[in-house]
């Protein structure tokens, strides 16, 4: 169980900027317990160079998470670096699979392909915070989240969450999971893979599954939040997640919660992370993300 916490680079408008975004992305996937392929073909970050133009990849990688179910149940991730739209983006193609042949191609099952979060910062942002938590079961990474920013953009979200058994917390064996991601437009989504049965089956929300709105954070002076829900295989509150009214709780700020019905309470953080709610015009700017964070 580990977590990390800093404030990095996410504007990119040179070869050393690049690889700097490169290898802070790669350094919070390592953190939240994702651990490098052996696949060949993978990219070289000091090698590479800063391209202008437009939607150009410079290479992919190749990531599984490292895990006690990798070897049942093993979960990849490829990550595609491109030019975006814009000269001063840089855009992570990226896919979520459960096996490779060894040289750089995901086979099997792949229920994420190509999710586009593009790095949304700009000249007027040039750093911000980075949080990535890896428990067994749980990987979390987010690399320039910006309370701030009308969309409230980050430049990469990434969490995976194994089953959780309700009455006591502990990571279930079954193989099911869920993968919570933004799209390049800043859209939060969820997909929920139940694994464990002969059919695998998607659930896909453009938000996250989050019952109801909350009035107030700290209601009574305690913090008040709002489960996000799981498919597994019924609806049932996720054990990493949960939702909170921005700005009544400060980024960065740690609480205890418990989302299941058993169990002991859990250390979540507020990451700053906006529309983790249900998705109308106000509670997509005023609740935000909070992870575990143990």
């Amino acid at each position: 169980m580990s977590t990390y916490t800093a404030t990095l680079a996410t504007f990119v408008n040179s070869t050393a900027g690049l690889q700097t975004y490169m290898d802070n992305i790669t350094a919070l996937l390592l953190a939240a317990g994702w651990v490098q392929s052996a696949d060949t073909g993978q990219l070289d970050i000091p090698s590479v160079v800063y391209n202008a133009t437009a939607n150009t990849a410079y290479g992919y990688q190749i990531f599984y998470l490292d895990d006690s179910q990798h070897g049942s149940f093993p979960i990849y991730l490829k990550l595609v670096w491109t030019t975006g739209t814009s000269t001063s983006f840089s855009r992570i193609q990226f896919s979520i699979a459960h096996a490779t042949d060894g040289a750089g191609n995901l086979t099997g099952y792949t229920p994420i392909s190509n999710a586009d979060p593009t790095n949304a910062t700009t000249a007027n942002h040039t750093t911000g915070p980075a949080y990535a938590c890896s428990l067994d079961g749980h990987a979390f990474m987010a690399l320039g989240c910006d309370p701030t920013a009308s969309s409230g953009r980050v430049g990469f979200t990434l969490g995976v969450t194994r089953e959780f058994d309700d009455a006591t917390g502990a990571v279930l064996t079954g193989g099911n999971y869920e993968v919570l991601y933004h799209t390049s437009s800043g859209v939060r989504r969820k997909i929920s893979v139940l694994r464990g049965t002969s059919e695998i089956i998607d659930f896909v929300a453009t938000y996250s599954f989050v019952p109801g709105l909350l009035p107030n954070s700290q209601a009574g002076g305690t913090t008040d939040v709002s489960p996000h829900l799981t498919a597994f295989p019924t609806y049932n509150n996720s054990p990493a997640y949960l939702t909170y009214m921005q700005g009544e709780i400060a980024q960065g700020q740690t609480f205890l919660a418990q989302p299941l019905s058993g169990g002991s309470p859990r250390t979540f953080i507020c990451t700053g992370i906006h529309r983790q709610a249900a998705g109308d015009s106000t509670s997509t700017f005023t609740h935000a993300l909070a992870t575990l964070w143990e």
